[in-house]
């Protein structure tokens, strides 16, 4: 499944409003999911041009639009509001440089083990990232269904194991029971993406994040890398609280609206 995506801008070449379909989500919802990119266009061209854009696209009966901009964009927000947006995620970019790294609390007790994810893992990956995720503007949007955005998640552990990326499984013993997982993905130049992380809504132990993660970074930090970064919907507040602790610092947010031309499957 690729993971390119080809912008097109709006209307005519030298526009900075831009435009493309989302191939991975339009799979897995079962219908086309555009970005909108609106650049620093202003509110009155958005909401001169927009209606002709969105007459465009193949929105009927059923299709969903998405559009990032920064929360003080008022102006821009008015304009996608006009055509049917509505706000479901506010989202923080945090980073750390690993030198930084600073320890969470006390080593894990000794049963506990960080080691790289297989694809025997799996079942249990997926089991996790089916509950797990409930801050996300998916599971946010009353308009799409929370099964569509399980899976979402379960697709994505998925391609990360097969393609080989970082995927590292939380487990513990006896009985080797993977508890949680963490997905980072290569930025280059040094940096890596904490993708994806999240533990079993089962596990026993409040600590368990906290050592995984900072387990995680320790390891990444050996391996060279000198940064890690993330997105964090504002309200995960849990893992949002353990990235500040571990020295992580917040350099930009971003408010994600949808406009959504049906009703939920």
């Amino acid at each position: 499944m690729s993971f390119e995506m080809c912008f097109q801008a709006f209307p005519g070449p030298d526009s900075s409003l831009k435009y493309a379909l989302v191939p991975w989500d339009s799979d897995l919802f079962g219908f086309p999911v555009y970005e909108l990119r609106c650049g620093e266009v202003a509110g009155g061209i958005i909401r001169a041009v927009l209606g002709d854009l969105l007459r465009q696209l193949t929105l009927s009966p059923r299709g969903l639009v998405v559009s990032k901009i920064p929360p003080d964009s008022v102006d821009q927000a008015r304009a996608l509001t006009d055509h049917g947006f509505y706000p479901v995620e506010t989202l923080l970019q945090v980073s750390l440089r690993l030198h930084n790294l600073i320890g969470l609390q006390a080593r894990a007790p000794s049963q506990f083990e960080l080691r790289k994810a297989t694809l025997e893992d799996l079942p249990a990956l997926q089991s996790i990232a089916r509950w797990a995720f409930r801050a996300d503007r998916f599971h946010r949007d009353p308009n799409l269904s929370d099964e569509a955005a399980d899976r979402r998640y379960e697709h994505w552990i998925e391609r990360g194991l097969r393609d080989q990326e970082q995927v590292f499984a939380y487990v513990s013993h006896p009985g080797g029971t993977v508890l949680g997982f963490v997905h980072a993905r290569e930025l280059g130049h040094g940096a890596i993406d904490l993708a994806l992380g999240g533990v079993s809504v089962d596990n026993p132990h409040p600590g368990i994040g906290a050592w995984m993660f900072h387990e995680v970074f320790g390891i990444l930090r050996a391996q060279g890398y000198q940064g890690v970064m993330s997105w964090v919907p504002v309200n995960n507040l849990p893992m949002l609280n353990l990235l500040l602790r571990a020295g992580f610092s917040v350099h930009r947010s971003v408010l994600t609206m949808h406009r959504n031309s049906g009703s939920p499957q």
